[in-house]
């Protein structure tokens, strides 16, 4: 089976997780077979529609209750045989997360580029020790942050 690279980024606003997704998913589609999950009305999605396939979605903090989006995005993983997802922000996290876990998808992995500790909730425990197989932090200090609230949930080995 061929490695296929699904970056998720739902974000409406061009940043700098944007920028980097866009980046790394061109680096990366030189060599792997790329798709992206982006909201239709973003910039990431007019800059990146013509050369990467994507799937729109619009994905807000309480997707993750709507089986309807739930399955849409486990149905696209599936026929899309999605080995490995990068994911944004936690709303990503929670909606495309469990998708792909239900999927089957193997590698789940948070990319963090903000320095906000995550909440120490019940949801976030299971996202972190179930979910997410894998954490990207762009700096110590986000690492740091990542782990204040959590160490419990986020082993030392996924970032």
């Amino acid at each position: 089976m061929k490695n296929k690279i699904c970056f998720i980024n739902t974000c409406s606003v061009w940043g700098g997780g944007e920028k980097w997704h866009y980046t790394t998913a061109k680096f990366f589609s030189q060599k792997y077979d790329i798709c992206m999950v982006t909201n239709q009305k973003s910039e990431l999605y007019q800059r990146s529609h013509s050369d990467i396939p994507c799937f729109p979605v619009a994905i807000s903090n309480l997707s993750f209750l709507n089986p309807y989006k739930i399955y849409r995005l486990y149905h696209y993983f599936k026929k899309e045989q999605v080995n490995s997802i990068v994911l944004n922000l936690p709303s990503d996290v929670k909606t495309s997360g469990i998708a792909a876990k239900l999927a089957k998808v193997k590698n789940i992995v948070y990319r963090r580029g903000m320095p906000n500790p995550i909440k120490n909730s019940l949801l976030n425990r299971f996202l972190f020790k179930h979910v997410v197989t894998d954490i990207i932090a762009n700096s110590q200090e986000i690492k740091r942050s990542l782990l204040a609230k959590n160490q419990d949930s986020i082993s030392q080995g996924k970032n």
